[in-house]
């Protein structure tokens, strides 16, 4: 099937960008390109995927509205981790779409801990000691590999604020994050896109960080995206700059090399497992 014919029946079953990514486990940000034509040479495995998405029954309901029961029958097709995702119209996603800006993210209440993403708000968790053990982690054997190195990148934890597409309407929040290009370093801001952006999901933050959060990071040109799932004790990671669209999810066992570094700079994710274990024994 062409992109001309996948762009026409995802518009004649009125799915949004969203929905496709959702349903697909691809990122936001590769859907929009290749059904909107500017990829130019996308993977026969992205396109399999999409026609797979968009020529199955089961997804019969997702573009339009519907009952809670038909909502139900529906939600049977899984997410990265093989789980059920509900369906939402594609009206729902459009009519959230808030029109915030900078300004007002500036404005809000000292304390308050939210994210601005394509002119909408969403709210942050805050943060667990078993999130600042986990980043903590991480962070020193990054920042210690670049010592070594004597590396021109630089790593940060969060909260740093990062203008991610240099506009008006998007201000995120990473946990964590590699800077390689001192220019983006301003004095109050990171100002586009990092290298390298580590997140801890959440409960409340997860659906965001997964799907919302790494299409934008795909599309602003973050070459490498990781997120530590402690609840499921495993971590998702994606090699933008390879092409690699499709969510790598493995447990977290062993040690895994940052991309970015040619595998080079290597966690050690059974540290991080063994972290998630003694935080549940003590619960």
């Amino acid at each position: 099937m062409t992109v001309e014919e996948l762009r026409s029946l995802k518009e004649k079953k009125g799915y949004s960008f969203v929905q496709v990514a959702d349903c697909c486990g691809i990122s936001i940000g590769t859907v929009v390109a290749v059904l909107s034509g500017k990829s130019k040479n996308p993977r026969q495995a992205t396109l399999d995927a999409l026609e797979k998405m968009l020529t199955d029954p089961k997804y019969e309901y997702l573009g339009r509205t519907y009952t809670y029961e038909e909502k139900a029958r529906a939600g049977h097709y899984t997410n990265v981790y093989g789980e059920p995702i509900l369906l939402e119209p594609a009206a729902e996603y459009r009519a959230k779409r808030a029109g915030k800006t900078i300004e007002d993210y500036y404005a809000l209440p000292e304390g308050e801990r939210k994210e601005l993403i394509d002119g909408k708000f969403y709210d942050m968790a805050s943060p667990t000691i078993l999130h600042q053990e986990l980043i903590a982690a991480v962070l020193g054997t990054i920042g210690e590999y670049i010592r070594k190195k004597k590396g021109k990148c630089q790593v940060f934890f969060g909260p740093v604020d990062v203008q991610l597409d240099e506009d008006d309407d998007t201000m995120l929040v990473p946990d964590l994050l590699i800077v390689c290009d001192p220019d983006k370093i301003r004095k109050k801001v990171i100002f586009g896109a990092p290298d390298f952006v580590l997140e801890v999901l959440s409960p409340s933050t997860r659906s965001k960080d997964l799907f919302i959060k790494a299409g934008k990071y795909d599309e602003a040109g973050v070459r490498e995206y990781w997120m530590i799932d402690p609840v499921k004790k495993v971590l998702i990671s994606y090699n933008f700059a390879q092409g690699e669209y499709f969510s790598q999810v493995e447990a977290l066992k062993g040690k895994k090399g940052l991309a970015i570094y040619g595998g080079d700079c290597k966690i050690d994710l059974s540290e991080l497992a063994e972290l998630i274990e003694n935080a549940e024994a003590k619960e």
